[in-house]
């Protein structure tokens, strides 16, 4: 397996189970049989977001935990969720989707 790496080949579906099996996901990466809470998380955070879209640290480190996400992921989805108000106040992108929300 690091002789393919090493040579910029593809894995053999064997050595790319050894590498999943010795380098498991951190417990924090949800699952994706876990929809219910990453819908209640997310809920929570535009909800946070609409009170306060720029938290301090402490804040984001509490709401982390009560998410259950990484601080990156909170951070992530603030800078994301902000991003994203500016491009629709500029007009760049449509104001309500038609089809599904996004987030």
């Amino acid at each position: 397996a690091l002789e393919a790496r090493s040579t910029n080949q593809a894995l053999l579906p064997s050595d790319r189970m050894r590498v999943k099996r010795s380098n498991p996901f951190p417990r924090n990466i949800t699952k994706a049989d876990d929809r219910s809470r990453q819908q209640r998380s997310k809920e929570l955070l535009k909800v946070y977001f609409q009170l306060n879209p720029y938290p301090s640290t402490a804040e984001k480190q509490k709401l982390s935990e009560t998410c259950m996400m990484t601080y990156g992921q909170i951070n992530s989805f603030l800078k994301n969720r902000r991003a994203r108000l500016r491009a629709t106040a500029e007009g760049k992108l449509p104001k309500s989707p038609t089809t599904h929300d996004p987030d």
